[in-house]
């Protein structure tokens, strides 16, 4: 999927919680930062939104660092049929395994939750920063479910055998006007949820 449809889908996350709080000058903090988080999990492919025109000079490196702990992870965790199903992809779609690896599970968005909180708290910021990083990335995760590719969304669990199994709940082309389908769909439900909590 596009840089804006993330970011538009990690940002409308924090409605309900702007709806239960009441606080926006918070709530813009908390809509920022989802925003960002909204866009992480692509840090792995150094030509996507955050790492090519966000992280301008410091881009490639954090992009590579990102490829390579997905890489470390991969080869750690890695079962059989996990390594014949990557070389199906390298020789006959040419997508890079390490793209949508370990940034695009849910223990990734859960590490990337609590360790905002614990900053959060420690300087002196609200612990729903956590939370909104976790929605925001799960916001990405969840969107790239839908694609024909999938997610490893329940890395490190085996599933079928796998531990990298890509889980896709649509098989929608990436970077169609499906995206924009998605996103605003996913606008239209948390804009819902946040009206009937307000």
């Amino acid at each position: 999927m596009n840089g804006r449809a993330h970011a538009l889908m990690g940002a409308i996350t924090q409605a309900p919680v702007i709806a239960l709080t009441g606080d926006i000058p918070t709530g813009i903090g908390l809509v920022l930062l989802a925003t960002a988080a909204g866009l992480a999990p692509d840090l792995d492919h150094r030509g996507r939104t955050l790492p090519k025109k966000l992280l301008g000079p410091l881009g490639r490196p954090v992009s590579w660092l990102a490829r390579a702990a997905s890489s470390v992870a991969r080869e750690a965790t890695a079962t059989g049929p996990d390594r014949s199903s990557w070389a199906w992809y390298q020789a006959n779609r040419g997508i890079h395994p390490d793209h949508r690896a370990l940034t695009h599970t849910t223990a990734a968005a859960i590490m990337a939750g609590v360790f905002t909180g614990v900053v959060a708290l420690m300087l002196g910021w609200t612990p729903l920063a956590g939370l909104a990083v976790f929605m925001g990335w799960m916001s990405q995760v969840l969107s790239d479910g839908c694609t024909s590719m999938g997610v490893p969304l329940l890395w490190p669990l085996k599933v079928k055998g796998r531990r990298w199994y890509m889980v896709s709940f649509m098989r929608l082309r990436s970077g169609a006007s499906s995206d924009w389908w998605v996103a605003w769909a996913w606008t239209g439900a948390f804009s819902a949820l946040a009206v009937v909590l307000y």
